[in-house]
Order: C-alpha cells, then structure tokens, then sequence
C-alpha cells in the first residue's frame, strides 16, 4: 500500500512522544488499538475501530466501531471527516482521567498513617 500510494507512509516504530505528536496532527485514527480508545480521544478527534478486538472497553463518543468490510469503513471515514460530528468532539470530556492525577494520588496515600490504620490486610510469613 505505502510503495503504491505516495501520501501514505509506514513506521516501524516512533516511540511514545513522536507518536502522540503524530496523533495531534493527525484528522483520526483508524485500526483496532487500543490507543484509539485511550489516546487519540484525549486530542479530541475520531478514532474508527474496525471489528471486535476493542469491545467491552469503554468508547468515548469519539469512536466510531464499524466492521472489517470495505464499504462500512468507508462509510465510516466519511462521518469520521463530518464537521457536525468534529464540532461535537470540541467539547468531549477525556474519559481517563487528567494531567496531576498521580500527585494527588501521592498526596492521598502519603497522609495515612499506616501503622496507626490497622484496616489494611496483614502478611504471616510462613
């Protein structure tokens, strides 16, 4: 497909930071990853999971499932580039929670005393 179509391009691997720069820049993702589902709905922009390997998973509003057949997925892309649909993606909350949340995490954690809180479970070395 890359060596027969010159706007198409492939990578072996672009690690973590180039490929969520990718995501920014990109008009949506298409597949059946899991960072469609966890990554791209935090730019706020379409993903189009093709076939089954993602359900049960939560899917933010941003996703579009379709199945793994030529016509459904390009019908797919079609509301995918629909402005009405991107305009509603503008105000999509991220779903998986936002920048700071480990700090507080820490911050919680940190403040009980352990020692004096008997509620946690304890370990017999045998």
């Amino acid at each position: 497909f890359v060596y027969e179509n010159n706007n198409a391009y492939y990578f072996d691997n672009l690690g973590h930071q180039k490929f969520l720069s990718l995501l920014k820049l990109s008009n949506f993702m298409i597949g059946n990853s899991s960072a469609g589902l966890s990554e791209m709905p935090y730019f706020r922009k379409p993903t189009i999971n093709i076939g089954e390997r993602q359900d049960g998973r939560i899917k933010p509003k941003s996703v579009l499932d379709c199945k793994p057949i030529h016509k459904d997925i390009k019908k797919t892309i079609k509301s995918a580039l629909n402005k009405k649909f991107i305009m509603k993606l503008k105000s999509q909350k991220y779903h998986l929670g936002y920048f700071g949340a480990s700090n507080k995490i820490y911050q919680i954690i940190s403040s009980i005393n352990f020692k004096k809180n008997k509620q946690y479970k304890r370990f017999i070395d045998l």
